[in-house]
């Protein structure tokens, strides 16, 4: 096992790599293999499952393995020093399964308790059928698309599929909150917006295009709003334009997907990044046909000339409601 790469020297960063010792664990035959048959199973399907890998600066410095259902995370794997796994929930599925959460578990005898993980995630399944409104959004609506999103164009991509999801909820790191707060008045200041607009952490979905563009996805379900949709895209073509600009990002993101084809959770004939990678915004949601793509122009076209000018080459996606590709302009 070793440290991972430190990012100090740049004000923003992005690389969820993750420890070998611990991505080796998901590939076929080893501990967490079964993982991926959750989610190309029958029931993985109805929980709209995919698999992420995370890694931050903070809790998990060696990585994690994420396994979501729609937005919602039942299970987490996070490594820690020692080949040793500490497993993490939201506390309301820990409580659920509390034994399970108490100490770290080698790596070595994950295998062992793969019953008790399946019947752990068959509890929070019965849990979340009788959750008020409030917990079914995490499992519902854009949830679904989302998720769907990237189980459709990330585990099940295809050749001849448009794009490749490589990572969900991506978040460019920084050195400290002092240079998150700068960039984000950077972004507020290019984008002219106004105090009261928020500026997004999280983007979407971060795929690539099979021309090797790196794509920026912004997903709204059919009630989302197109207005907050395309301050989003605007803003993380913003953000991505100047991490690309310092030098190695190209580089780190081409070894992340490298490193999921390798443990299988992307194909491994997917689209490359070109060595120079043009960015390419998109907004994405399942929408009512009629009017579509003019009604989003419009809507794009009537904002400021900052927005307009990021949003040049934007790529409009028309989703079923499960998070297929319907159409694309």
């Amino acid at each position: 096992m070793h440290e991972l790469p430190r990012q100090l020297v740049h004000p923003m960063y992005y690389d969820r790599r993750i420890d070998e010792v611990l991505a080796r664990t998901i590939e076929p035959g080893e501990a967490l293999s079964w993982l991926m048959d959750h989610v190309r199973s029958r029931e993985g399907a109805d929980r709209h499952a995919h698999i992420q890998f995370r890694r931050n600066r903070r809790d998990r410095r060696l990585g994690s393995i994420q396994l979501y259902w729609g937005r919602t995370s039942p299970l987490e794997f996070k490594l820690r020093h020692g080949s040793q796994v500490r497993l993490n929930a939201d506390s309301t599925y820990k409580a659920e399964s509390a034994h399970l959460f108490l100490r770290t578990v080698p790596i070595d005898r994950l295998d062992q308790i793969e019953d008790e993980l399946r019947s752990h995630l068959v509890r929070i399944g019965n849990l979340l059928d009788r959750s008020p409104k409030r917990r079914q959004s995490f499992v519902k609506r854009e949830a679904v698309c989302h998720a769907g999103l990237m189980r459709r164009y990330g585990h099940g991509w295809r050749s001849g599929d448009p794009l490749v999801m490589i990572d969900s909820e991506a978040q460019i790191g920084y050195g400290d909150g002092s240079r998150r707060d700068a960039d984000d008045v950077e972004t507020r200041e290019q984008l002219q917006l106004r105090r009261s607009e928020t500026i997004p952490r999280k983007l979407d979905g971060l795929g690539v295009l099979a021309a090797g563009e790196l794509v920026l996805v912004e997903v709204k379900d059919a009630q989302g709003s197109l207005d907050r949709a395309i301050v989003q895209a605007a803003a993380h073509m913003d953000r991505y334009s100047r991490l690309l600009a310092l030098g190695n990002a190209r580089d780190t993101i081409q070894a992340m997907i490298d490193q999921k084809t390798a443990a299988g959770l992307i194909p491994r004939c997917c689209p490359r990044l070109d060595d120079s990678p043009r960015i390419v915004p998109c907004i994405a949601a399942p929408v009512d046909p009629s009017g579509w793509p003019a009604n989003w122009r419009r809507a794009i076209d009537s904002c400021s000339r900052e927005i307009k000018a990021l949003l040049r080459d934007v790529l409009l996606i028309r989703l079923d409601r499960a998070g297929s590709i319907v159409d694309l302009r």
